[in-house]
């Protein structure tokens, strides 16, 4: 599950555009909203943590750079935090 921040940053971003979508109608703005939502993400992960970038080199150091070694590099990501619930 994404941490408990990725959530709240992405729901923030969604809830700032909604704002300015108020008076459409629901069918414009939640394709709006899950821009939003991914622009925060796509933002949050294009900040690596120590983690993801630690990640990466191991698998580039081993050579294992594949689906294993990506799925590494997410798990330490913002996407791939566990939060409590």
């Amino acid at each position: 599950m994404p941490s408990k921040e990725l959530i709240a940053l992405a729901a923030n971003a969604m809830e700032e555009r909604r704002k300015e979508l108020i008076a459409q109608p629901l069918s414009r703005i939640y394709p709006q909203l899950a821009e939003a939502a991914a622009v925060a993400i796509l933002a949050a992960l294009q900040e690596p943590k120590s983690e993801m970038v630690i990640a990466y080199d191991n698998a580039q150091k081993h050579g294992i750079f594949d689906f294993a070694g990506y799925a590494a590099f997410l798990a330490a990501s913002a996407l791939g935090e566990q939060s409590d619930g």
